[in-house]
């Protein structure tokens, strides 16, 4: 029988139609691979065949036109090849212009109604085989519409109609089980329908009608009717399947012919799997996809559209097929934009972080001494801490000598030894200090500041201050401190010594550098020496700031 049709132009599809299940989506994808090479190189005045799994494929070319049909394995070269003919030259009729097709118009209709009668002219058959007495007159007379004819003298043949479908339908008429009549009658069936009476059916002879079918209609699908099962309790009809050692037989009983005529309808059109009718609410479900578009449901309306795609497939009603994979396409269009306008609205509120850093100081890096081995690697050091501030010009200043670079790399400090203080600016600041009257030194011990500790004393002291006053003065002529304020006020400072060392090792170790403490006691008392007045927190201060300087400069 006649299945599907498919039409191209340019190698583009412009038309397809189903009549009976054939091949889905993906099995046409299949055959287009062996079809395509002919259609880009056709072979003009040529019908081309080639049989698909349980399928036939014939295709042939017209100009920039290529013609496809499927067929069943039982129809014969000659036959399909005459209709393929008649479709192609109505084709030529109708539309000069061949994709005039994809448009609806009466032409096409009338197409339409062309592939029917091309299948009508098919002339695709079903047989009706069985024992003698087992109901095949009755199930004939059941199905037959139109005019009977004979065929020679051992079949009857009328017209069997369904779903717009024409099928000759074939009635066995003699009384002879073994007829060599048989293989003849069974040749070129679409279908071959065995029915045997549940009441009496012979399980031997049941076996030498399939084995019939095997060897004279391989092809041919199949349907075995249990007739006259409403006889028959369900233990019994299940020891008839395990004796024929068939499961797929079907129960039916002829004696209601109204309820019998629907059941055989639905079981003939499962076994030739003709199309299936689009579900009754499947316009309600277009609609239904519709409005969740509308109304921005998209997730909604892809999961509706792609339902009933999946209903097109199974009934293989193309029709729509392509109009729903459309819509889906729109709709992901859609989708895309929102998910874009989304991104666009969430990047105003988000910070991004500044595409290029710049350094506000320059970073400059000193070359590797050179030995005579080559360039030495400098040993790894802690992260360096940010540089502070530069001092004030006012402040004292220190150089130090860098000793030379020792032959192992190691960790260098610096000794007393090693540190040239300049003093300039510390003897300007001892003249200052002696300048004070001694009556001023006295009122300040006795007003009790000696018992305070080194620590605040030290932190009271504001050079800065006590410059501006002398600068704004007169120096007096120094005076002599009196012995015992002189012991007080050297014990005091021996203190201050003390702390002073501690302080100087904490600034330094929080600097990320290191000194002993006697080294720190040996560096306080040769500036204290040097400037002849004890120090202040600010002059450690200073040389720690110093000592950090010149060791990180050396590194």
């Amino acid at each position: 029988m006649l299945r599907q049709i498919y039409i191209f132009y340019n190698q583009k599809e412009i038309f397809s139609h189903t009549l009976a299940l054939a091949l889905g989506p993906e099995e046409l994808k299949k055959v287009m691979e062996i079809v395509e090479p002919y259609m880009i190189l056709p072979t003009p005045g040529q019908t081309l065949h080639r049989p698909i799994s349980r399928f036939q494929i014939f295709h042939r070319s017209y100009g920039n036109t290529y013609f496809l049909i499927i067929v069943d394995l039982t129809d014969s070269l000659d036959y399909v090849n005459d209709i393929l003919l008649e479709i192609i030259n109505k084709f030529k009729d109708l539309f000069p212009n061949p994709e005039d097709l994809k448009e609806l118009s009466s032409e096409k209709s009338e197409f339409i109604k062309t592939i029917y009668q091309a299948q009508k002219d098919l002339h695709s058959k079903i047989a009706i085989i069985g024992p003698t007495n087992s109901g095949k007159t009755t199930l004939y007379n059941l199905l037959k519409s139109g005019q009977e004819r004979k065929i020679m003298d051992f079949a009857n043949a009328s017209i069997y109609e369904i779903e717009n479908l024409n099928f000759d339908i074939w009635n066995f008429v003699l009384k002879d089980n073994f007829s060599l009549l048989w293989p003849k009658f069974l040749g070129g069936s679409d279908l071959i329908i065995l029915v045997f009476d549940s009441k009496d059916y012979g399980p031997k002879l049941i076996q030498y009608f399939i084995n019939l079918k095997e060897s004279h209609a391989k092809y041919s699908n199949f349907l075995i009717l249990a007739n006259k099962s409403d006889l028959v309790s369900g233990e019994q009809f299940e020891e008839i399947r395990s004796i024929i050692n068939i499961t797929d037989i079907k129960e039916l009983s002829l004696i209601d012919s109204k309820n019998a005529l629907e059941k055989i309808n639905s079981l003939i059109r499962e076994a030739l799997k003709l199309k299936k009718d689009l579900p009754s609410n499947f316009q309600i479900l277009i609609k239904e996809a519709e409005q969740l578009s509308a109304e921005g449901n998209f997730p909604a309306a892809t999961t509706k559209y792609e339902e009933l795609i999946n209903i097109c497939n199974e009934s293989q009603n193309f029709t729509y097929l392509e109009l729903f994979q459309n819509k889906i396409y729109e709709i992901r269009l859609k989708i895309e934009k929102q998910t874009e306008q989304h991104k666009m609205a969430a990047s105003r509120n988000t910070f991004f972080p500044p595409e290029q850093i710049k350094f506000t100081q320059k970073i400059a890096v000193k070359s590797l001494p050179k030995t005579s081995s080559g360039l030495k690697t400098a040993p790894e050091r802690p992260p360096m801490k940010p540089i502070p501030k530069p001092m004030e010009k006012s402040s004292p200043s220190i150089k130090a000598q860098i000793p030379s670079q020792p032959s192992k790399p190691k960790k260098l400090t610096l000794t007393p030894e090693d540190i040239k203080i300049s003093l300039k600016s510390k003897i300007e600041k001892i003249q200052q200090i002696a300048s004070f009257e001694s009556k001023k030194v006295i009122k300040k011990v006795q007003q009790s500041d000696i018992v305070q500790k080194p620590k605040e004393i030290i932190q009271r002291i504001q050079p800065k201050e006590l410059i501006q006053k002398i600068r704004s003065k007169e120096q007096p002529k120094p005076t002599t401190i009196p012995i015992e304020i002189q012991e007080q006020k050297t014990k005091i400072l021996s203190e201050i010594e003390l702390d002073l060392k501690n302080q100087l090792q904490i600034l330094i170790k929080n600097k990320g550098s290191d000194l002993s403490i006697d080294l720190c006691e040996f560096f306080i008392n040769e500036m204290t020496e040097a400037l002849g007045i004890p120090l202040t927190i600010e002059d450690i201060k200073l040389a720690a700031e110093f000592f950090y300087k010149k060791e990180s400069a050396i590194w």
